[in-house]
């Protein structure tokens, strides 16, 4: 079973971040993040990963939007452990960081267990922006994400999500 954390001693930092971005380089279907972000989120205990022995299995990225608020991405569990509960762990781990959350998923499914088992609630981009103050659409001009989210947003329909918001 992997084990969750989100606060690792600062000499981890790097291994922890480059075993990270090695293993999104590797799944297209994942948008990374710049190192310095990462770098940032494991200083202030916002990237959850999950271990799998030395081997990193999963993380989950929450990212400020102010007071209170965060938006929950960046998302990935390795296959081989899948349904043992390492999303679940992931996600409690995550929620617990703030309070309130936003997050968009282009999965339905997914974002239907979001709204039945976590207490998410579909709602349109302006409720998004405005729980985010700004920041999720802020983050999603930026030149590096972009042509990522573009291309995303017309692969197929975005489900915008909220929580305790």
């Amino acid at each position: 079973m992997a084990e969750v954390a989100r606060h690792f001693e600062r000499s981890r930092h790097r291994r922890i971040a480059d075993a990270v971005l090695e293993r999104a380089a590797s799944a297209p279907e994942i948008t990374t993040r710049p190192r310095a972000v990462l770098l940032r989120a494991l200083r202030h205990g916002r990237l959850v990963v999950a271990h799998d022995g030395d081997a990193v299995a999963g993380w989950f990225l929450s990212e400020p939007c102010g007071r209170g608020v965060h938006e929950l991405g960046f998302l990935f569990v390795d296959p081989s452990v899948r349904g043992d509960g390492v999303l679940l762990d992931l996600l409690d781990t995550a929620l617990a960081i703030e309070p309130h959350a936003v997050s968009v998923t282009f999965r339905p499914d997914f974002a239907r267990w979001l709204i039945r088992a976590k207490g998410f609630r579909r709602v349109p981009l302006t409720t998004v922006t405005r729980v985010s103050r700004g920041c999720f659409l802020l983050r999603r001009l930026a030149p590096g994400r972009l042509g990522v989210a573009l291309r995303r947003t017309s692969a197929g329909e975005a489900w915008y999500l909220v929580r305790g918001a």
